[in-house]
């Protein structure tokens, strides 16, 4: 699909997503396929806490774009942006939980490609529109927390 909607639920064991083609599809089941997400191409909008199942999320290429729709933070094992990828935060909040190592360290890379010098401009990492529209953008806000065992990183518009 190049461009539209998926609103039927995505399932399969170690099954994965890849968006590679120009336009833009948005998702908003509650999804359940296990096999992670990744974008290469066009804009995969998330418009829905569940749409990118269980897995973790790739981008190489093209953005994914959290939706202003969101009503819930985005709650992922693994994010990997790299090459001309971009993740767009808009003004919602990104949590990743993780297991092992710390991805902070890259997260923070990510949000420092993205800002640029001093605004949103940077055209890969994870940035935020939401706050690229401001008149006075602010950083993404990024913290690391360690609770139960479980750890996570969480980024949000400030």
């Amino acid at each position: 699909m190049k461009s539209g909607s998926v609103t039927a639920i995505l399932a399969g064991a170690g099954i994965p997503l890849t968006k590679s083609t120009v336009g833009t599809v948005t998702l908003s089941a509650n999804n359940t396929y296990t096999g992670g997400t990744t974008v290469t191409g066009g804009t995969l909008l998330i418009n829905g806490p569940g749409a990118l199942g269980t897995g973790g999320l790739t981008v190489t290429g093209g953005t994914a774009a959290l939706s202003t729709g969101l009503t819930k933070y985005l709650r992922l094992p693994a994010l990997t942006v790299s090459g001309s990828g971009l993740v767009d935060v808009a003004n919602k909040g990104l949590i990743v939980n993780y297991t092992g190592s710390s991805p902070a360290g890259d997260i923070r890379a990510m949000l420092k490609s993205a800002y640029g010098p001093g605004n949103w401009s940077g055209t890969t990492g994870i940035t935020s529109s939401a706050a690229q529209a401001s008149p006075t953008p602010k950083p993404l806000i990024s913290a690391s927390r360690l609770s139960a065992g479980r750890r996570s990183l969480a980024t949000r518009s400030s």
